[in-house]
C-alpha cells in the first residue's frame, strides 16, 4: 500500500489534498471517504534508520480502523514503509489511544509522504502531529526555509574543577535536543560525560547539512605544581592584601568578684582571650586580663570578635551580672587592758582578773 495522487496541490510545500479530504492547518489535515489521502511528492527530510514517524488519528462520523487506514507512508531511497504494513503482524497497526507510530528502515531522505484513508468505509479522519525521529511535519503552504545548524560546542574543565561547559547555538528555524532533552540556545555548566546533540528544524523550516553531533567533556586535570622562582626584590608598589578565612573564637565569661568585709568594694575580671574585644555596657572597652570595680546593680559585659576573627557559631557573648550591696559588716569589740605596775624594772599585773570579780594585787 503507498497512497493516492490526485486533488488540490500546495504547491509551496508539495503537499496535495485529494477532494474532498482538506489541509486544516500546519499540523492537521481532514480525510473525508473511504478512498481519499494527502500526499507530498518530495519531503526532503534527512533520517537514518531506526528514526520513530508518529501521527494521531480520531475517528468521525462512523469511519474505522480497519482495511489498511488510516495509514502514513513514507518513501526512502526508492524503499515504501507505511505504518499498517510494518504493524500488522504485531496487532499494533491501529496504534495506542489514537497514536501510532512505525520506524524507518534505511538512511537517506525522505521523498514521497502520505497520509491515507482507503477502506471504503464512511465517516472522516483528522490525522495531526505528523512526526518525523520528533520533528514536526508542516503542512502549511508557505514555502520551507532552507537553514544549516551550527554545530555545538564543548568546553573541558580547568585544572582542580569538575564543570566544562556545553554550548547550544542559537540559529533561527532550528532547534537542539542534548540526550533526548529540549535545551535553549546558550552555555551550560555540565558535568563530565558523553554528551548526544541532534538538531531539528522548526515548522516552516527544513535542514540541511549535519545535524547530530557527539561531544565529549573530560575529567579535569590536576593542576601542575608551581615551580619555585627566583628571588625578586619587593617592588615599591603597594601589591593587593588577600584576607585570610576568619578564625573563629570562643569568648570566655567575666567574673565577678563580691565585695567582703575586708574589701567593700566589688569587681568584674575580663579574661584575656585572643580575637575577642569585651565592652562595658556604654560601649567602653575594657581591656582583657584587668579587674574593674563595680557598683551594686546589673552590670553588663558584652563581647565581639577583633579584625580577622569571628566569634563561633552558638557563642555566648553577653553577660548581665547582679552585683549586690556590701555586706552589712559588724563593729570589732573594743580592747581589755590590765593595769601593770613596774617593780624593779619588771612590770607586773596591778591586779589579776580571776573570773570570780577579781583579786586585787597585794
Amino acid at each position: 500500500m503507498t497512497g493516492l495522487a490526485t486533488g488540490t496541490a500546495h504547491a509551496a510545500t508539495g503537499w496535495v489534498a485529494n477532494s474532498p479530504s482538506t489541509i486544516v492547518s500546519a499540523n492537521t489535515v481532514r480525510l473525508v471517504g473511504g478512498n481519499t489521502s494527502v500526499e507530498t511528492a518530495n519531503l526532503d527530510m534527512p533520517v537514518q534508520a531506526g528514526d520513530v514517524v508518529s501521527f494521531r488519528y480520531v475517528l468521525q462520523g462512523g469511519a474505522q480502523c480497519a482495511g489498511g487506514g488510516p495509514r502514513v507512508f513514507v518513501e526512502t531511497q526508492g524503499t515504501f514503509t507505511n505504518s499498517w504494513d510494518q504493524n500488522l503482524a504485531a496487532g499494533t497497526q491501529c496504534g495506542n489511544n489514537g497514536v501510532v507510530t512505525f520506524t524507518v528502515p534505511s538512511n537517506g531522505r525522505i521523498g514521497a509522504a502520505g497520509v491515507v484513508f482507503d477502506n471504503g468505509g464512511p465517516g472522516q479522519v483528522l490525522v495531526s502531529d505528523l512526526r518525523v525521529d520528533g520533528r514536526r511535519v508542516s503542512f502549511l503552504s508557505r514555502p520551507l526555509v532552507r537553514v544549516e545548524a551550527d554545530a555545538p560546542t564543548a568546553t573541558q574543565p580547568a585544572c582542580g574543577t569538575t564543570r566544562g561547559t556545553l554550548t547550544i547555538p542559537s540559529e533561527r528555524g532550528v532547534a537542539y535536543q542534548v540526550n533526548g532533552e529540549a535545551w535553549r540556545a546558550g552555555t551550560y555548566p555540565v558535568r563530565p560525560g558523553v554528551y548526544r546533540v541532534v538538531a531539528t528544524a522548526k515548522d516552516g523550516y527544513v535542514l540541511r547539512g549535519e545535524d547530530r553531533w557527539r561531544l565529549t567533556v573530560d575529567r579535569a586535570e590536576a593542576c601542575p605544581s608551581p615551580s619555585p622562582s627566583p628571588s625578586v626584590s619587593p617592588s615599591p608598589s603597594v601589591s593587593p592584601t588577600v584576607d585570610p578565612t576568619p578564625e573563629a573564637v570562643t569568648p570566655k565569661a567575666p567574673t565577678l568578684e563580691q565585695a567582703t568585709c575586708d574589701d567593700k568594694t566589688a569587681s568584674i575580671a575580663i579574661p584575656a582571650v585572643e580575637g575577642v574585644v569585651y565592652k562595658g555596657g556604654s560601649g567602653t572597652v575594657l581591656e582583657s586580663g584587668k579587674s574593674y570595680s563595680v557598683d551594686a546593680g546589673n552590670a553588663v559585659v558584652t563581647a565581639e570578635a577583633a579584625d580577622g576573627f569571628v566569634l563561633a557559631e552558638g557563642a555566648t557573648a553577653s553577660w548581665t551580672l547582679v552585683v549586690p550591696e556590701a555586706p552589712d559588716c559588724p563593729s570589732p569589740a573594743p580592747t581589755r587592758t590590765t593595769p601593770v605596775q613596774v617593780v624593779g624594772n619588771i612590770p607586773v599585773p596591778s591586779r589579776v582578773d580571776t573570773g570570780l570579780g577579781g583579786l586585787a594585787r597585794h
